[in-house]
């Protein structure tokens, strides 16, 4: 990615228009999201979609590259504090382990103020897990959305 993209980036204010429908294939059901980035003037950006099947998609984003994507809903776990956290399984490879613990919480840790207001039977918050990886670049991103 370029310095004048980056640049452009980071001071254009940024829209997103989100959409989704269920899906469903080989008996399985879930959803299709689709983000539309429009920036100001009415400038189209990209369009990601992402099907919650933690199915492996390649596609060609504008400034990331040639990537290769899966998504999926995770559920929540309750813990000691009765703070809603996704219950991760961490698929970034990282050599060290201090360091794989480190994210592996940034990951779960992002949101403290989702809390359960009734018991356990009524809990059913759901995460979005992303993972993308550029093996051209040698790089992966991980991400947790609420």
């Amino acid at each position: 990615m370029g310095w004048l993209v980056r640049k452009t980036i980071r001071i254009a204010p940024l829209t997103l228009v989100l959409s989704s429908q269920p899906e469903q294939s080989d008996n399985s059901e879930f959803m299709q999201f689709a983000m539309q980035q429009v920036l100001p003037g009415g400038l189209s950006g990209s369009t990601e979609r992402r099907t919650l099947d933690w199915i492996e998609r390649p596609y060609k984003d504008s400034i990331f590259g040639e990537v290769i994507a899966r998504y999926r809903l995770v559920d929540a776990v309750l813990d000691a504090d009765e703070i809603e956290r996704p219950n991760l399984d961490l698929q970034s490879v990282l050599s060290q382990a201090p360091h794989r613990d480190r994210v592996k919480g940034f990951l779960r840790d992002f949101n403290p103020s989702i809390s359960i207001t009734g018991g356990k039977e009524e809990h059913r918050c759901r995460f979005m897990h992303d993972f993308v990886r550029n093996e051209k670049e040698g790089w992966t991103a991980e991400q947790v959305q609420f």
